[in-house]
């Protein structure tokens, strides 16, 4: 994260950007409550995001895992569950791209809770309106993907190989 604060239109852009990519997301049902990440589904959230960057111009190649991946895939299915759904999908998808504008626009990635109107946007609360401009349903709150972020930040969804 850089030291400056982030511009007005840096924020423009990142919430741009943020729109572009879970819009991919939000068609292809990866935002979805109950999609749930089985064993070995890191590597599927992996190629299902490359794919994406990739239709959004990205000029990078598919990594090496995602090619064989995609070598033996065969299908995934959803599968309908009681109870509160798993939205481990959703969730590393928007920890990701919350970590993309913190890396990409020196943007804080939370606000302190008490003070959330005073303080400028930070990334969770760009994703928040980004989801919200495209009518993600089920709503997801700001303080959800706070949570999301904190969850998988330290996880293996970083995203250095995004760029």
């Amino acid at each position: 994260m850089s030291g400056r604060p982030p511009r007005n239109d840096d924020q423009a852009s990142a919430l741009n950007g943020a729109k572009t990519f879970l819009a991919m997301c939000a068609r292809r049902g990866w935002l979805r409550a109950g999609v749930r990440n089985e064993p070995g589904a890191d590597l599927r959230v992996q190629a299902r995001i490359e794919l994406a960057l990739q239709a959004a111009g990205w000029d990078g190649n598919l990594s090496e895992e995602v090619r064989a991946y995609f070598s033996r895939l065969v299908s995934e299915t959803a599968v309908a569950r009681k109870g509160r759904p798993n939205n481990e999908v959703r969730d590393g998808i928007l920890a990701m791209v919350v970590d993309f504008i913190v890396e990409e626009y020196g943007t804080n990635p939370t606000r302190q809770g008490e003070s959330r109107h005073q303080r400028p946007e930070s990334a969770c609360s760009i994703v928040a309106r980004a989801l919200a401009d495209l009518e993600v349903r089920p709503r997801v709150r700001e303080d959800t993907i706070r949570k999301a972020w904190s969850r998988y930040r330290s996880n293996q969804h970083k995203v250095g190989w995004l760029k």
